[in-house]
């Protein structure tokens, strides 16, 4: 069987550059090469991108710094904190990313 290498990979799935040094943001995922990136975190904003682009609408019931966003395939609502100058956490960009993959599944 052949053995698969952890190479460190930035949560949005870009690929960190060899030289860089990630740090806590950024975690190790099977088999992807490397590549040049730099090692921010995303901000919201491009999460809301992410999410109106993948066909997710804002609807009313968020307070404050809250959004909250439906689609008609995904079951349920997803809440995002954040203004959008705010860099985005790992969970959000994980729960993004999970509502997006579910919703065109």
């Amino acid at each position: 069987m052949k053995r698969k290498t952890l190479r460190p990979s930035c949560l949005c799935g870009e690929k960190v550059a060899p030289g860089c040094n990630p740090g806590p943001k950024y975690y190790w995922q099977l088999g992807l090469g490397y590549g040049i990136i730099s090692c921010v975190p995303r901000k919201i904003r491009q999460l809301v991108a992410d999410l109106e682009r993948g066909g997710f609408v804002v609807v009313p019931g968020g307070k404050g710094s809250h959004r909250k966003f439906r689609h008609p395939k995904h079951a349920g609502s997803l809440i995002l904190s954040g203004h959008n100058g705010d860099d985005a956490h790992h969970y959000q960009e994980r729960q993004v990313r999970k509502a997006i993959r579910e919703a065109n599944s």
